[in-house]
């Protein structure tokens, strides 16, 4: 199968994400529920899920590093420390407000 060949065998969620989450919000907004690309939208809402659960355990390690740091070696204390300390706790108050 040569390049063209390839290109108009995509689905359009293949081809153009974008596009594709564009349709998939009118179709919903529209309550064309027949018409959504049912496996992929699911698969979309379920990997949602799974980024914020890996964003928010990835930040907490972050957070717990450098409380323990800042605990543990008041000698080294630094403004970084202290910024990435206020920034994780900010970030994960909003990934948990959404």
């Amino acid at each position: 199968m040569n390049r063209i060949d390839r290109l108009r065998a995509l689905t359009p969620y293949e081809a153009d994400y974008v596009q594709w989450c564009a349709e998939q919000g009118a179709l919903l907004r529209e309550a064309r529920f027949s018409d959504l690309d049912r496996e992929n939208l699911a698969e979309e809402i379920e990997s949602l899920g799974r980024r914020d659960k890996r964003e928010i355990r990835s930040r907490m390690e972050v957070l717990l590093a450098h409380l323990l740091k800042w605990g543990f070696q008041p000698g080294h204390r630094s403004h970084s420390w202290q910024s990435s300390i206020s920034e994780q706790r900010i970030w994960i108050g909003n990934i948990i407000k959404d």
